[in-house]
């Protein structure tokens, strides 16, 4: 079960419903989303965003 796949489409279904539908449970998605971010979540988005940064400044090139 995915809770990345939850949260990103949360606006368009229910929590509970998605939980249901993808065998999970809406307790474990909403202490998924308490919990702190890992070290390596942490780095891999300083360094997205950087990239991100970089083809930005580079004109998308």
């Amino acid at each position: 079960m995915s809770f990345r796949f939850i949260e990103d489409h949360r606006d368009a279904y229910p929590v509970r419903l998605m939980c249901a539908v993808l065998g999970g449970r809406a307790a474990g998605y909403y202490a998924w989303c308490e919990r702190p971010a890992t070290a390596c979540a942490t780095t891999n988005a300083a360094r997205l965003a950087a990239i991100r940064q970089v083809h930005q400044d580079s004109g998308g090139r």
